[in-house]
């Protein structure tokens, strides 16, 4: 007696009236649909002998399509990982390359930019001292009382005659002035010294602040670049966790064929061939041609 199973009897019921069928899944099950019926038929007959020749022979013709495709997605799965693990390499040397670049010129204008600012302390500084110096210069010498006093009791004793004490006390005038004149001086070499040191403390606070900023912006700028090569690993990592589910879906579906619908459309498909599109995207060529060593070496060696 012919035993049909829960397979073949699901696969016996026909198709709604005006539905479309789609892919490879859904053509199998329309002839695996009319195999089945044409066996029923044979056994509501009465040709069990013809019946059963006619299951056998269907259910060899599924295996080796079954196989066939196998096969097919063996080698397109082959393909789509290879494509992908050399596109993932590409992606992470342009992406260290990218941020050793940017390093580069990141740093290099954070110190283009510290240096001119050291350029324009110096440039101030200098301009500071400037300043002080012409100061200074226009301030008039302050002359001691005893300066004053001991001019005029020259002056007064000159006009009587006396001319021996007037000239010691001329004297006297020309070493007080010369002394005042020395402390003066001295005096404004340490006020203009005290200045610029205070100037140079208050330049050396403003170069240190600078010389933070832009420390603190390297830093930033590695840890942006630590995301985003972060990112982008992530990122690889979920497109091939998305393409190995489809993949084991589609190697699911061929023991499962209602599941070949939901293989069937786009979203899938694009997770499907996410090795492909990331070479593509890696390429950036649509002329370019990869290495047939690289895409079927593991095949050919197998073979």
């Amino acid at each position: 007696m012919l035993c049909l199973s829960l397979f073949d009897l699901t696969l016996c019921v026909p198709a709604a009236a005006g539905e479309k069928t789609k892919g490879t899944g859904e053509t199998g099950m329309l002839d695996g649909a009319s195999s089945s019926r044409n066996t029923a038929f044979l056994a509501s007959e009465g040709h069990y002998a013809s019946a059963q020749e006619a299951d056998e022979a269907r259910r060899r013709q599924m295996e080796e399509e079954r196989r066939r495709r196998q096969q097919e997605l063996h080698v397109q799965q082959e393909i789509e990982w290879k494509s992908f693990q050399d596109a993932r390499e590409r992606c992470r040397k342009d992406a260290h390359l990218s941020a050793m670049m940017d390093k580069i010129q990141f740093r290099g204008a954070l110190h283009s930019n510290y240096s001119r600012l050291c350029k324009a302390h110096e440039e101030e500084m200098q301009a500071y001292l400037t300043r002080i110096e012409a100061e200074q210069a226009r301030r008039s010498v302050r002359l001691a009382p005893t300066y004053r006093e001991t001019q005029a009791n020259a002056s007064r004793l000159t006009g009587t005659g006396l001319y021996a004490e007037p000239a010691q006390l001329k004297a006297m005038t020309l070493c007080l002035e010369g002394d005042v004149h020395n402390a003066t001086a001295e005096n404004n070499r340490q006020l203009v010294g005290w200045k610029l040191r205070e100037k140079q403390k208050e330049l050396e606070t403003r170069s240190l602040a600078s010389y933070r900023n832009v420390f603190d912006a390297q830093l930033l700028g590695q840890r942006r670049s630590g995301e985003k090569r972060r990112a982008v690993e992530a990122n690889l990592q979920h497109k091939a966790s998305e393409m190995a589910v489809s993949h084991y879906n589609e190697r699911r579906a061929l023991y499962l064929p209602l599941l070949s619908t939901r293989n069937s459309s786009k979203t899938q498909q694009l997770r499907v061939s996410r090795g492909t599109q990331l070479m593509q995207r890696v390429n950036g060529d649509h002329y370019y041609v990869p290495s047939l060593c690289n895409l079927y070496g593991s095949l050919l060696e197998q073979g």
